[in-house]
């Protein structure tokens, strides 16, 4: 039996959940920031923990990611979303990352000087997730991952191009992505009345 794709979440549930994070502080800035980028990339959550500052790089006027994923593969992600990029510069500016390239580019707020500011892990993404799914009062069960399966479902119902959407999610296989074609019943009902047979 084939695997079913995990939850997601509708354009209002991401709305409301973005709207949580209070970027006027560094905190909330840099919540938001990974929020928006996991549904803005499908980055899975090692993935988001790993980038280091040379993940990003210019190119033409545009900001790509360079992620290493499952299985050690590489793949590039263009960042596209104007109000993502600001954010992320202002965080960068805020937080003073270090431009060496393997600075980490997510780290703890509230560094001391027995433990200066390090990188964040998987837990507090999942505590950063959970605590925004909280307060936005989504009843699904929503992890990191569900992320991941909202930028593929998205991806793909507004583009409909399964290869590319595929290469963006790292998947080896484009079987794997046509599992997150979703389609409602009234969809379906519209192809069909749409042949005239």
């Amino acid at each position: 039996m084939p695997k079913r794709p995990g939850t997601y979440l509708t354009e209002a549930e991401e709305e409301r959940l973005l709207r949580g994070p209070d970027r006027r502080k560094i905190g909330g800035l840099r919540d938001w920031v990974i929020l928006k980028l996991f549904l803005s990339t499908g980055l899975r959550r090692a993935e988001l923990v790993s980038l280091t500052r040379s993940s990003f790089r210019e190119e033409e006027d545009e900001l790509w990611l360079d992620v290493i994923g499952k299985g050690g593969y590489w793949r590039e992600l263009p960042v596209v979303d104007e109000k993502l990029l600001k954010a992320l510069r202002r965080y960068w500016r805020k937080v003073n990352i270090s431009d060496h390239p393997e600075a980490p580019v997510f780290l703890t707020l509230k560094p001391t000087d027995k433990h200066p500011a390090r990188p964040i892990t998987g837990r507090v993404v999942q505590t950063i997730v959970e605590k925004y799914v909280k307060e936005a009062g989504l009843t699904k069960r929503i992890s990191p991952h569900s992320f991941r399966h909202t930028f593929c479902t998205r991806a793909l119902k507004k583009s409909g191009n399964l290869a590319a959407v595929s290469k963006l999610m790292g998947h080896k296989n484009v079987a794997t992505t046509s599992l997150y074609l979703h389609a409602s019943q009234s969809e379906m009902r519209e192809v069909v009345r749409s042949l005239n047979l």
